[in-house]
């Protein structure tokens, strides 16, 4: 297997692609050349050094995995682990709770009730439904298994530094086609790849989460600008940062205790009862250089609330929406209810028309609705998103001078005596 596959023009399959679609064609045309490292471990020993990885340091687990291989031969596989007595697993440095694990998915292959052949065709829901039901493995690792064995590209594993996981995959992928060396590779990531959380255990995780994918890339031991600080205090970052991602804290301000005062101090939020989202919108703004982009998913209120007023006047005035994703009913993170809508900003763009997309669910695929104006979009104040036709449709009737009531012939009639609506019965 070639350690870089390419997909650009010259390839025969993509020329095949853009005859046969004119669509396909065009986005081809705006995406360009693709370029992946393949994963060279297969799924099975994949989910066994993922097991053995569980909290540890990605050092310690590559240690332990290492002696595994050395007991198997040289190769972890299901017949090589099969021979292996308990013993033989623990005296690598595994505990007793990874051994079940190990054997909990070596019984799966051996005994059929996983093929991982077959759970190619699945869904990304089924495949991870699949592999959870097996004791040892969480969605973490399911994720994980879909972003290096199927190369799914677009599962995000909503757990600590999701965002940032993606973006240190997709990185390393194209500094190592660019030829890009490991110490390059590392000094980059150290530079470019910054984030912020109050929690301490998520700041702990994130760290570990962002070196193991690192380390699929043989990328070790990176110093990453990862900080245990509330983001809404810090400053380092204003007029700097090219690209702002991430899903802000969903709370509603009167929830809010000690950081209060803090918050209310950002003019996104200082609009009476509003959420501490809004706060993360100023301060991404702010963390832009005069060409960034920042990309949110967030509850869709910002678009209709009173209290996000001040936002809405902000991206009147900018003009730097470059597209709305309206998730609708789709629920993307585990316990929280909204409706959700993933916003996209750029600072250096120059035109007040954005592209509207909804989400499906069932394909994990955006649908283009329509490329709107601002202008078609925004009606009394508030942003509402759908095609062109219909928002003419409701532009007309909340514009339009509601019919009055004649009270002595409890007649409707319009304010113009146009058109009358027949007397109450």
């Amino acid at each position: 297997m070639p350690d870089i596959v390419k997909l650009d023009m010259d390839t025969p399959s993509v020329q095949y692609l853009c005859r046969k679609c004119k669509r396909i064609a065009k986005v081809i045309e705006m995406v360009g050349p693709i370029q992946y490292t393949p994963h060279k471990e297969d799924a099975y020993s994949f989910l066994i050094h993922e097991i053995i990885e569980q909290m540890l340091s990605v050092k310690a687990g590559h240690k332990i995995y290492s002696r595994l291989e050395e007991l198997c031969g040289g190769y972890v596989s299901p017949d090589r682990i099969c021979s292996l007595t308990d013993e033989q697993i623990r005296s690598t440095g595994t505990s007793n709770a990874k051994v079940e694990y190990i054997r909990n998915v070596t019984n799966a292959i051996t005994g059929g009730t996983l093929n991982f052949e077959a759970m190619q065709q699945l869904s990304d829901n089924e495949i991870i439904a699949t592999l959870t039901k097996i004791r040892g493995i969480g969605n973490w690792t399911a994720k994980m298994y879909l972003m290096f064995v199927l190369d799914r590209q677009d599962i995000l594993p909503v757990e600590d530094g999701a965002f940032l996981q993606v973006a240190v995959k997709r990185y390393c992928e194209e500094a190592l086609r660019a030829g890009k060396n490991s110490r390059e590779i590392k000094t980059h990531l150290e530079c470019y790849i910054h984030g912020i959380d109050t929690d301490k255990e998520a700041y702990e995780n994130c760290k570990a989460n962002l070196e193991k994918v690192a380390n699929r890339y043989k990328i070790k031991n990176v110093a990453w600008d990862i900080h245990n600080q509330d983001a809404l205090a810090v400053k380092t970052y204003d007029g700097k940062i090219d690209y702002v991602v991430g899903n802000p804290p969903y709370v509603r301000v009167h929830n809010l205790q000690e950081t209060y005062d803090e918050v209310k101090q950002y003019r996104f939020a200082n609009g009476g009862m509003t959420d501490l989202y809004l706060a993360f919108f100023e301060l991404g703004f702010n963390m832009l250089n005069p060409s960034g982009k920042l990309c949110y998913i967030t509850p869709s209120s910002w678009l209709s609330s009173v209290a996000a007023r001040n936002m809405r006047n902000h991206v009147m005035e900018k003009r730097n929406i470059i597209s709305l994703v309206d998730l609708g009913h789709y629920q993307p993170f585990p316990h929280v209810t909204a409706y959700t809508i993933i916003s996209l900003f750029s600072n250096d763009k120059q035109s007040d028309r954005f592209d509207y997309y909804t989400f499906n669910s069932e394909t994990r695929q955006r649908n283009h609705v329509a490329n709107l104006s601002l202008q078609d979009s925004c009606i009394d104040g508030i942003l509402y998103l759908s095609d062109k036709e219909h928002l003419d449709t409701l532009r007309s009737i909340k514009t339009s001078t509601p019919p009055r009531l004649d009270r002595k012939s409890t007649r409707l009639n319009s304010v113009t005596d146009q058109s009358r609506m027949p007397s109450s019965a």
